[in-house]
């Protein structure tokens, strides 16, 4: 289900996309909890008080997070129709959550085909 969890094409379904929110909430919140763990193990300093190579290693694990958040929601947009710059909307991530997908032989670019066929004929 998530062979292409860091790729922005193709489409994800609503359980898959949900499976991913799952897993970016505990990769940030688990993973800076685990740092402040082994920060305070090794350290013995409190939480606030990281080393500068502990804060990188928090840094870098956002980072990987957030890509990979970011491309799961482009992969969703992309599966109810819409183009993947709807998902930098703040909040948009609960439409992503409740809109049903579109039909299993659809792609992205014939669903935007016909979106566009769809506004032309309403205008005339």
């Amino acid at each position: 289900m998530l062979k292409r969890s860091f790729s922005f094409n193709g489409r994800a379904r609503k359980k898959e996309y949900f499976l991913s929110v799952v897993i970016f909430l505990v990769l940030v919140y688990g993973g800076s909890y685990f740092i402040d763990v082994i920060t305070n193990s090794i350290t013995g300093k409190n939480f606030s008080e990281k080393s500068s190579a502990m804060e990188w290693l928090e840094v870098l694990i956002l980072i990987i997070a957030y890509w990979f958040m970011l491309s799961q929601s482009t992969r969703r947009c992309h599966d109810i129709g819409r183009s993947g710059w709807w998902c930098l909307l703040p909040f948009y991530w609960l439409v992503l959550i409740r809109h049903p997908s579109s039909p299993e032989g659809e792609d992205y670019q014939s669903i935007k085909r016909r979106n566009a066929m769809t506004d032309i004929i309403d205008s005339e």
